[in-house]
């Protein structure tokens, strides 16, 4: 997010508020040390995403995250059902924003973060249903993790919402 906002004037991401006020004034400050960033609360939900998209700025948004039962579909993620919030489905199809994957890696070589922006997925979510959608954008970033496995954030407990509560945790 950080590497976007050095390339467009102003833009807005999904933001969880840190429970200790000097960490999160201290990341706020970090995120809009390049330009103008709308940190969205994560209650503020897509609302705030869909105001931001409407005033033309660009949304920086991780659809891989784990946010619980609600509003979620339950989606395969390397072949086991996940909680994903189909809010990149919905903003194609509904508001017709363009959904442009970004891909960071480290670079063990050059000891910095390498960014890559890949194309526009084409005719998203065309005629898919949301389901449909929010499935092919996991099976996409499965590929992109696949590029080297070591590079994704797995602590981020991507496993955590089953589709039966009573189902045995991964965690």
């Amino acid at each position: 997010a950080s590497r976007m906002t050095m390339i467009v004037k102003e833009s807005a991401t999904i933001y969880t508020a840190q429970r200790n006020e000097s960490i999160d004034s201290i990341i706020r400050k970090g995120r809009a040390r390049f330009n103008t960033v709308h940190l969205i609360e994560r209650k503020d939900g897509v609302r705030s995403m869909i105001r931001y998209l409407r005033q033309g700025f660009p949304v920086y948004y991780l659809p891989d995250m784990d946010f619980g039962r609600k509003g979620s579909v339950f989606v395969p993620f390397f072949g086991i059902p996940v909680a994903t919030l189909p809010t990149t489905a919905v903003l194609a199809e509904k508001f017709g924003a363009t959904i442009i994957p970004i891909y960071s890696h480290w670079n063990r070589e050059t000891g910095h973060y390498d960014v890559e922006v890949l194309a526009p997925l084409e005719n998203f979510p065309g005629d898919k249903s949301v389901e449909e959608a929010t499935a092919y954008v996991n099976e996409y970033i499965e590929k992109l993790i696949l590029r080297d496995p070591s590079q994704y954030y797995w602590v981020h407990r991507r496993f955590k919402t089953r589709p039966d509560p009573n189902e045995e945790k991964f965690y």
